[in-house]
């Protein structure tokens, strides 16, 4: 065999792998690329559900020191209407 047919081959044999290394890069970039935006949506469903409970933790305790207060004052109210009769 003359040296350009084995050069020849050498080259396109180098070119076979470095497209099939290519291709691995590019495939490994895409995936990366998917996983970023999927654990980024993942953490704002995350926070969206954390601070929806949240926030009806603290409304619901707000309404019952609410209920809590008016109770108080109602019987505040009661007591200093007897005591006034």
């Amino acid at each position: 065999m003359s040296p350009t047919v084995m050069n020849k081959t050498s080259t396109d044999n180098l070119n076979y792998w470095l497209g099939i290394y290519g291709g691995l890069a590019a495939a490994n970039s895409i995936f990366t690329l998917f996983r970023a935006f999927l654990f980024a949506y993942g953490g704002l469903c995350a926070a969206r559900i954390a601070h929806k409970n949240l926030l009806r933790s603290v409304l619901k305790v707000s309404e019952i020191l609410h209920i809590c207060i008016l109770f108080y004052l109602y019987f505040i109210y009661y007591v200093y209407m007897i005591m006034c009769i």
